[in-house]
């Protein structure tokens, strides 16, 4: 599979506490996706929601200009270098997206796929891929999480 669907097939381990990470939760709702950076909260995909935690996971950032990028914060060290970008294309009357991702990385830079999904924007931003009929929900990213802070997205 290549890394830009695993990009979004990463998902949060469910945890067993009940408190809110980040609990400001949105008042309001979203109409651009372009709005806020979004961190992966959960996905349907079982292959890959074992490699994310509250302190390892994905940052998804839409530009205005329809272009992107996809950040990595790895043991609550958040990276500034992006390890893929992307073209995103909305077709809101449908509810549709289209995204072209390409990798970033040096030692393995190169089109790394482009994909359908169906999605919702409101407080967060939720994501269905048409092919594989797997869901991706997004938060607004408001920073990593403290270490001693046990809570769930």
């Amino acid at each position: 599979m290549k890394l830009g669907k695993y990009l979004f097939l990463i998902a949060l381990a469910p945890l067993a506490c009940g408190r809110l990470c980040q609990s400001g939760t949105e008042t309001q709702s979203f109409r651009s996706l372009a709005e806020t950076p979004w961190r992966l909260a959960q996905s349907s995909d079982p292959q890959v929601s074992r490699t994310l935690t509250n302190f390892n996971f994905l940052i998804v950032t839409f530009a205005r200009n329809n272009t992107g990028d996809i950040k990595r914060v790895l043991d609550n060290d958040q990276y500034e270098t992006p390890v893929q970008t992307l073209v995103w294309v909305p077709d809101v009357a449908n509810g549709t997206l289209r995204i072209q991702y390409t990798s970033a990385g040096s030692t393995e830079a190169g089109d790394a796929g482009t994909f359908d999904y169906r999605y919702t924007l409101n407080r967060q931003l939720e994501m269905t891929d048409k092919a594989t009929g797997y869901t991706y929900r997004y938060v607004p990213y408001k920073g990593i999480v403290d270490p001693d802070t046990v809570c769930t997205f």
